[in-house]
């Protein structure tokens, strides 16, 4: 009954290391597409910039409801590109809670499975 219950415990515990490296492997991913995020948002704001010279130097004015559409359309996508970003930052800081809570199950279990071990021992 103490050795099934022994097993039950390490079970568990493996399973929430696994789950606890999987939440990792997302939060870690979360970071990179945070960092293409970021340079995306970069390259659109410097690409906003460079229409909004060209629109104050252009003096035609067909030229200028083009560059106003596509500077619509960039400022559109760079809102898009914020509020992603703002949403993967939120599932960052979410997986890393996770991840902390996990490692507390885990931390839990060991001392539990040690306890177990030792009374078994005994």
């Amino acid at each position: 009954r103490l050795q099934s219950a022994l097993d039950q415990v390490t079970k568990e515990n493996e399973a929430l290391s696994s789950e606890s490296v999987s939440f990792k492997d997302a939060i870690e991913k979360n970071h990179r597409e945070k960092e293409d995020l970021d340079a995306k948002v970069k390259m659109l704001s410097e690409e906003k910039s460079t229409l909004l010279k060209s629109l104050e130097a252009s003096s035609v004015r067909n030229s200028d409801d083009k560059l106003r559409d596509e500077l619509e359309h960039l400022q559109s996508s760079l809102h898009d590109a914020i509020k992603e970003q703002e949403a993967n930052a939120a599932r960052v800081l979410t997986y890393e809670e996770s991840t902390t809570k996990k490692d507390e199950e885990i931390e839990t279990l060991t001392t539990k499975l040690d306890k177990a071990n030792d009374v078994n021992s005994e």
